[in-house]
């Protein structure tokens, strides 16, 4: 019996980034990660900072690196809307551990010295930048499963 299948559209504010009919997907929701099949209830469910996991229906698996945005169910399939989203074949991984490196050397200097320069905001957005591209650097290192 053949799986059924859903259309997913996968947008960042640039554009489509993938679209086609997959078995199911895997998305990072703000409370944790949750799966998406064939006539799934519609919801809209905002995502943070993680893999998307695309099971295709002849059993490959695409992989992307997402951070933040909005995924919908809708009668026709799946929509999001992501503020950023990579394939893991197009994550420039000297470029992510790069910026990983120097997230990291700041964090450790606040760490070391609390009277640093650092304001507040700027703390936080280290933090999300040591996110962002340990995520890419996971997905990167994802194997799909054999078909």
């Amino acid at each position: 019996m053949a799986a059924r299948t859903y259309r997913l559209e996968l947008y960042t504010p640039d554009g489509p980034i993938w679209e086609g009919e997959v078995v199911s997907i895997i998305a990072p929701g703000l409370d944790g990660y949750f799966g998406v099949w064939a006539h799934h209830q519609p919801m809209i469910a905002a995502l943070r900072i993680g893999e998307l996991i695309v099971r295709l229906p002849d059993g490959k698996v695409e992989f992307f690196a997402t951070h933040g945005g909005f995924l919908e169910v809708h009668r026709e399939g799946v929509r999001i809307l992501a503020d950023m989203a990579e394939h893991r074949d197009e994550i420039d991984v000297d470029r992510a551990t790069r910026n990983l490196a120097e997230a990291e050397e700041k964090l450790n200097q606040l760490s070391a010295d609390p009277y640093t320069a650092f304001e507040p905001w700027e703390v936080e957005e280290l933090k999300l930048q040591r996110e962002r591209n340990l995520t890419r650097l996971k997905v990167v290192k994802r194997q799909a499963p054999p078909v």
